[in-house]
């Protein structure tokens, strides 16, 4: 009795996930594996009038060896079987001299139809889209029986029936080396791998996402002096990326009071730009005297500072923490330095400081605040 190969297969269109079409081939094997029992078990016997290259009369392939078949719709499929004398690494190559381009599934099966290797989940399927030449490589064991078996998928140029080749070779890899660079969402890998097999893959990097730029420092006192912040980059498990990763553009003289941009540019295993901003504010003063003059007033002077600053503020509260109740009067003109308050409670303590400001393209920049001072005014 003459082995059986297989059973009506209805194949899954390509649309449908890889998980999906696992799931049924390995329902079919089951399939086959049954129905081989029981044509044992019956005498059932096969087709006589079968047709050529189909999965109850597979064509035979021999190494270095070629057979052309016909395929004329979508999902149809032809079959062949091969024994390989010597343990090796063979591969099996679908050609057409009439199509520029097609998409074919080539599998490789044990002799009970289990999938051994298959064009479509390859390590390197997505980097190798349809083309001219489908290809598919194993190492098979000598003297063992094995079917390849070629399957047309969306062959809208199939309208009219094709011929292709198949061949049978020795395999050689065919290293490609894919390269995907990470971004802020999107982790990064590098690979090296055969493009018709999953038996050779060479070194393997992968990029975190970065998720964290930060600079050193963010705020500044105006010293006269340019500032360049460092620049931290972390990825999503919180470790450094590597400077060679970006360059940094630093905004020109920043020296003076106001906002700068610094500029972070991804290279090499990343893409992607990011902006950060630090400030640069104004030095601040301290009180020179607070008093009392007169009943329900304070005069309050400080010592001038007339680089980078357009004026100064002056903050009262009757809260020595400046929590709640805070009053604060603004005294334009740097060279200016000293202010009166009026309309004050009587007896009443104050706490005083003052602190400088600097206006930037209608922006105000503050210094911290100084030291506090109190009086009593006078009632």
């Amino acid at each position: 009795m003459c082995p059986l190969w297989g059973t009506l297969i209805f194949l899954p269109s390509y649309k449908e996930t890889k998980k999906a079409r696992i799931f049924i081939k390995k329902l079919l094997s089951t399939l086959l594996a049954v129905l081989l029992a029981v044509t044992m078990l019956t005498g059932m016997a096969i087709p006589a009038q079968a047709a050529e290259n189909d999965i109850f009369n597979p064509g035979v392939l021999e190494l270095d060896g070629s057979a052309k078949f016909t395929l004329s719709s979508n999902a149809d499929s032809a079959y062949f079987s091969f024994t390989p004398e010597k343990k090796g690494s063979y591969e099996f190559r679908v050609k057409s001299s009439k199509l520029k381009s097609f998409y074919m599934e080539l599998i490789i099966t044990d002799n009970y139809f289990n999938d051994l290797a298959t064009t479509d989940m390859l390590d390197a399927a997505e980097y190798t889209s349809s083309s001219d030449t489908i290809c598919i490589a194993k190492t098979l064991e000598a003297g063992e029986r094995y079917m390849i078996y070629a399957v047309a998928y969306n062959a809208k140029d199939l309208s009219k029936p094709v011929e292709f080749t198949l061949n049978a070779n020795t395999h050689t890899h065919d290293i490609i080396q894919h390269k995907s660079v990470a971004t802020k969402n999107e982790d990064g890998h590098e690979y090296k791998l055969c493009k018709y097999c999953d038996e050779y893959k060479g070194y393997m990097n992968d990029y975190n996402a970065y998720e964290t730029v930060a600079l050193s420092k963010t705020s500044y006192t105006y010293d006269g002096k340019e500032k360049k912040p460092g620049v931290t980059v972390t990825d999503w498990l919180g470790d450094p990326i590597s400077k060679s990763e970006y360059t940094v553009t630093y905004p020109k003289s920043a020296k003076n009071v106001g906002k700068y941009t610094v500029t972070i540019k991804f290279k090499n295993h990343y893409t992607g730009t990011e902006k950060r901003t630090f400030t640069i504010n104004p030095k601040g003063t301290s009180l020179s005297k607070v008093t009392s003059p007169k009943k329900a007033q304070l005069k309050v002077t400080w010592k001038k500072q007339a680089t980078q600053t357009t004026g100064y503020q002056v903050q009262y509260s009757t809260d020595k923490n400046f929590k709640k109740g805070n009053k604060t009067v603004t005294v334009k003109g740097a060279k200016t330095t000293a202010k009166t308050i009026s309309k004050l409670t009587k007896g009443k303590k104050y706490y005083v400081r003052v602190r400088t400001y600097k206006t930037v393209n209608k922006t105000n920049f503050y210094s911290g605040w100084s030291k506090s001072t109190s009086v009593t005014v006078k009632k």
